[in-house]
């Protein structure tokens, strides 16, 4: 086998193995692309329930008080229907 041909399989192996390992690194990133952003997803989701839960919470010490439902919906930001499902 002349030098020539050794170099040259010798560049295309080395080639491959960077084309290889630009794939990986291609793959590693999409991956963690995706995952990134469903915990952020996943963040903002649990923040909001969080809202929500508190809202909950205040409206119904409210209504223990005897606060109007009107009231209580403009301060929480819940629905006069939501609101009343607690009295139930």
């Amino acid at each position: 086998m002349s030098s020539e041909s050794i170099n040259s399989k010798s560049a295309t192996e080395s080639f491959e193995k960077f084309r290889n390992h630009q794939y990986s690194l291609k793959y590693y990133r999409d991956l963690k692309n995706s995952i990134d952003t469903a915990r952020d997803e996943g963040r903002e989701e649990g923040i909001e329930k969080g809202k929500k839960k508190k809202a909950i919470e205040i409206a119904k010490n409210l209504l223990e008080i005897n606060i109007p439902i009107s009231d209580i919906a403009k301060t929480t930001g819940l629905s006069i229907s939501e609101i009343n499902s607690f009295n139930q």
